[in-house]
């Protein structure tokens, strides 16, 4: 803004200061009449005294000191200073605002101020973005202001509310009136804080506005020379900078203020809503990941319930299967013909054969099969073939010795494939036993038949006893037939037990598979 108005007022003095005048023209008596708005703070206004105050007097008054000019300030109404100064009856504007249509009747002065305007709202209305938010709203302005200018010029609405001082227009938009007010902004700062209006804000891009001068009556090309001189002297002294430090620093600090909270406003709000959504986000996947882990917490305590109870089932199995009596193989059954290696065996089937678990896991199908515990090719495996088969066999020990052994084995599914499971029976026992029953009835066979020849012989020499008693016919006849007669009784007796005696023996045959041929071979 500085570097702004010592180029202006450079320009502008060297165009507008008109050529030296002779001293015979000067008068050096001249006082001029400057007019000042009343109602115009803190640039121009009348004071508690009642004296001419404000940056626009400051810098006039400083002007007049440095180029020795006579002025006088008097206060009044800004209409009534317009038509006083254009009626000839003032010299001179403390400050004017350019326009076209001023330039008709005056002349100005390089400018020594930038005033930039505001459109001022209540803190609860909506923001205005740009000058297209006003139309058709209704704006409050000074009467005669350029502001009230600008609103004829460019039709932006129809509901243009006149009044007679900027703080008269920010008291009615405080008060609930209407929808904005158009105001210097650095003013309305300086009025708000000075009269304590809490609920008004300014809102929106800065309104261009023209150049702020003095302004002086068309043609008066003297006096607008001494006041571009003095404007000069007091840039270049910084004589203009201290006046506009004391009556614009606090709010123009403000102001500045004002725009960085609202640039760091766009800024850190984004950024405050990224952190919102990331900490929302945070607290979502937090939550979730808190859910999926007590899932898999859960789930595995579950499976970890699981595992055990699998292990305790797994345990009770195999000591049922390790505490069974008989020998139990489980087998691949390959290519849904043949039985393979061994995948599982339990303890009395090891004990039995004298190999370890071990062992007997690792040894191929044909090793297996040559131990005999295992359906072989033949009948047996076409028998396994539907599903079952039972016969028996010799199993052979690790140490080459045999014993007998009855095996039933069956096909089942398991995990997906075919298996057979075996349970092998020792029948050493039980072959002994048979061994033992057969010799027995053998000998009962043999003792049956001998009695039935003893019978015979017994008979036949009894007839002839029985026969020569009864030829005697003596004392001893009679009890010899007597005890003949019990002895018969004793061998119809023995008869008849033969008899039963052989449909027993026939019943041993016929379910005991004895062979009395056979047995007698063993025998001899």
């Amino acid at each position: 803004m500085k570097i702004f108005i010592k180029a202006a007022c450079l320009i502008f003095l060297l165009l507008l200061t008109p050529p030296p005048v002779n001293a015979e023209s000067d008068d050096l008596h001249i006082t001029y009449i400057a007019a000042c708005d009343e109602n115009f703070p803190p640039y121009e206004f009348r004071d508690e005294n009642g004296l001419p105050s404000g940056y626009d007097i400051d810098i006039l008054n400083a002007v007049s000191d440095e180029m020795g000019l006579e002025i006088k300030i008097v206060c009044m109404p800004w209409n009534e200073a317009i038509k006083e100064f254009e009626s000839g009856n003032v010299d001179l504007l403390a400050g004017m605002f350019y326009s076209e249509k001023r330039e008709n009747y005056t002349d100005f002065s390089i400018p020594y101020n930038v005033v930039s305007h505001s459109a001022f709202i209540r803190t609860s209305s909506p923001d205005i973005n740009s000058p297209e938010d006003l139309r058709n709203k209704k704006i409050i302005v000074q009467s005669g202001d350029i502001m009230h200018e600008y609103l004829l010029n460019t039709n932006l609405t129809a509901n243009i509310i006149v009044v007679e001082s900027p703080l008269e227009a920010l008291k009615l938009l405080s008060s609930g009136s209407h929808d904005a007010a158009l105001i210097s902004k650095l003013q309305g700062l300086y009025l708000t804080d000075k009269y304590n209006i809490e609920n008004i804000r300014s809102t929106g891009p800065l309104i261009k506005t023209p150049k702020y001068s003095f302004a002086v009556k068309k043609g008066n090309r003297v006096l607008l020379g001494e006041l571009n001189e003095g404007l000069y002297i007091l840039e270049n002294s910084g004589k203009s900078d201290e006046i506009y430090e004391k009556w614009f620093g606090v709010y123009e600090q403000k102001s500045q203020f004002e725009e960085v909270i609202k640039i760091l406003f766009w800024i850190i709000t984004p950024f405050i809503v990224l952190l919102g959504v990331l900490f929302l986000w945070s607290a979502t996947l937090k939550r979730k990941i808190n859910e999926k882990t007590a899932e898999l917490l859960k789930e595995l305590e579950e499976r970890k319930k699981a595992d055990i109870a699998l292990k305790e089932s797994e345990k009770k199995y195999r000591e049922v299967f390790n505490n069974v009596t008989e020998g139990i193989f489980l087998n691949e059954f390959e290519d849904g013909k043949h039985t393979g290696k061994v995948i599982e065996v339990n303890d009395i089937a090891c004990r039995r054969l004298g190999y370890s678990r071990d062992e007997i896991l690792s040894m191929p199908a044909k090793d297996i099969q040559d131990l005999g515990i295992l359906p072989e090719a033949g009948s047996v495996g076409e028998t396994l073939n539907n599903g079952y088969a039972s016969y028996e066999t010799m199993a052979k020990r690790k140490d080459g010795s045999t014993y007998p052994v009855n095996i039933n084995s069956r096909i089942f599914e398991l995990n997906g494939r075919n298996v057979v499971i075996s349970l092998v029976r020792d029948i050493t026992q039980e072959k002994e036993s048979q061994k033992r029953e057969a010799k027995a009835l053998r000998q009962i066979e043999k003792n049956l038949n001998q009695l039935a020849i003893l019978n015979d012989h017994i008979r036949n020499p009894l007839a002839a006893i029985v026969g020569y008693a009864d030829l005697e016919d003596g004392k001893y006849s009679d009890n010899i037939i007597n005890q003949a007669e019990e002895i018969d009784k004793i061998i119809y007796r023995l008869d008849r037990g033969w008899l039963e005696s052989e449909k027993i023996s026939a019943f041993l045959k016929k379910y005991y598979s004895i062979d009395s041929e056979k047995n007698n071979e063993e025998n001899e």
